[in-house]
């Protein structure tokens, strides 16, 4: 399956954050909310999605990153997602 990947930076004490879109338009990211495991499931158009045109609660801001990058980010308190979310699809 297709997928894009985002990264969303640490901002306004807001700890760092991966986003996954496939090609289904899944919208997917894992992260801690108060140190309680939480996720985003959205949907968008995985053609025409663009990073510049989302922000997570209004202030953090994503980019678009390749696989390599994405799977290689050191997340705040909590391990890098992405492989085993990849696998399980």
């Amino acid at each position: 399956m297709k997928a894009r990947f985002f990264y969303g930076a640490e901002t306004h004490n807001t700890w760092p954050k991966l986003f996954v879109l496939t090609e289904n338009n899944k919208f997917y990211c894992e992260y801690l909310d108060y140190m309680q495991p939480t996720t985003i499931n959205e949907t968008f158009d995985f053609k025409s999605f663009k990073a510049e045109d989302y922000t997570w609660g209004g202030y953090q801001s994503i980019v678009e990153i390749d696989e390599s990058t994405a799977k290689k980010k050191v997340l705040t308190r909590q391990p890098n997602w992405i492989s085993g979310y990849l696998d399980s699809l």
